[in-house]
């Protein structure tokens, strides 16, 4: 995030989720943090992560599965959760 500058905006600039494995923590006695994922990279995003550009990546997964999920394999729920959201 940016922030403490006389023009920051306080926008998120990127978001990184880390995950511990904790078995392996306890065995080791160290606690190995390891990046799962950059969510800008993850979705191709160029610039900060706006709500303009996780609606835009919403309405794409959206747009997606409403053409991917069948009436076979639509067992879950996530086609109308994202037509909500959207």
């Amino acid at each position: 995030m940016e922030g403490f500058e006389e023009e920051s905006s306080w926008s998120v600039l990127n978001h990184q989720t880390y995950v511990l494995d904790l078995k392996e923590a306890n065995q080791r006695g160290i606690a190995p943090w390891t990046l799962e994922y950059d969510a800008r990279k993850a979705y191709n995003f160029a610039a900060n992560l706006t709500s303009l550009a996780w609606g835009k990546l919403l309405q794409d997964w959206s747009s997606y599965l409403q053409h991917n999920i069948t009436s076979e394999n639509s067992s879950c729920c996530l086609v109308e959760s994202l037509q909500w959201v959207v």
